[in-house]
């Protein structure tokens, strides 16, 4: 549901919770001591965890239990992602692409890449997929991972984080306060203004419009969108925007800046992801 949340870490740490993050606990048997990286679920029953090593995790219960995968690698696996129960793709440092068609039953090397450090990936479907790494790289497939091709990106920042909404819609996040957007599957990527020079870690998206990204020293952004008069949206461009202080109690200040007089929309969320408050200003710059 909304509430139930995971997070793994060093020393096989794995923790749940149900209740938005008010509480955490850790399942019974999480059989690693591995620094663990990334937490994927498809439905609430079945996930997969990766890690240093190679380590690759699952649960078919809803993780009550996890139960070791066999992987082809010992290299630090730092991101993996599934499309269903049975269809999934893990990477991280070194050469090799990993992939399943059984739910992790077998893991093999679906593909060779240059060596780098790759911390991202995902597939919109079971054909299309991208990979970011450091030095500013991002790498798509169209076949389902057999074969990658890079995208320029026109930077050597490390891209942490990538999403995309649609088959053509995509976001990245990373060092520097990096973020990059595509409208076009990731033929041409375009430099976004985060209003932050931190590092962003990880980005997500609830649907088409809105987006949070996390970075360090405790950084959130979050997207808006600009909005004609008679309330119809007029471009699909949208901004990330940073609050100050932020987090915060009671009080805030976010500054944005249109190209144009026209209206803006501003959705604030707090912590669980409600709405708690809509803003509707006019001007160019504006801090409210």
């Amino acid at each position: 549901g909304p509430d139930e949340g995971w997070i793994a870490g060093m020393n096989g740490t794995v923790l749940h919770t149900t209740d938005g993050g008010a509480s955490w606990s850790e399942p019974g048997n999480v059989p690693t001591t591995a620094w663990l990286e990334c937490v994927f679920f498809t439905d609430q029953m079945r996930g997969w965890i990766c890690g240093q090593d190679g380590t690759i995790l699952a649960t078919v219960d809803g993780g009550m239990n996890w139960t070791l995968q066999a992987t082809p690698v010992n290299t630090d696996l730092l991101s993996i992602f599934f499309i269903d129960n049975q269809h999934g793709w893990a990477i991280g440092s070194g050469t090799k692409v990993l992939a399943t068609s059984n739910g992790g039953l077998s893991w093999y090397t679906i593909a060779e890449i240059t060596n780098n450090v790759y911390l991202d990936i995902f597939f919109t479907d079971a054909m299309n997929g991208w990979i970011s790494g450091k030095y500013g790289v991002i790498l798509a497939t169209y076949n389902g991972g057999t074969t990658w091709k890079p995208q320029f990106t026109g930077t050597t920042s490390d891209l942490g984080s990538i999403v995309f909404t649609t088959l053509t819609d995509g976001w990245v996040a990373g060092g520097n306060g990096l973020i990059l957007h595509t409208t076009d599957s990731g033929n041409k990527w375009e430099a976004v203004s985060s209003g932050t020079n931190l590092h962003l870690e990880s980005i997500t998206f609830a649907d088409e419009v809105n987006g949070w990204i996390a970075g360090e020293n405790g950084t959130i952004l979050s997207t808006g969108y600009l909005i004609s008069k008679n309330k119809e949206q007029v471009q699909d461009d949208k901004t990330f925007v940073q609050a100050f202080p932020n987090p915060f109690n009671t009080e805030t200040t976010i500054v944005y800046h249109l190209e144009r007089d026209d209206w803006a929309g501003i959705r604030l969320f707090d912590l669980t992801g409600q709405v708690v408050m809509n803003e509707m200003p006019t001007w160019k710059t504006h801090t409210i």
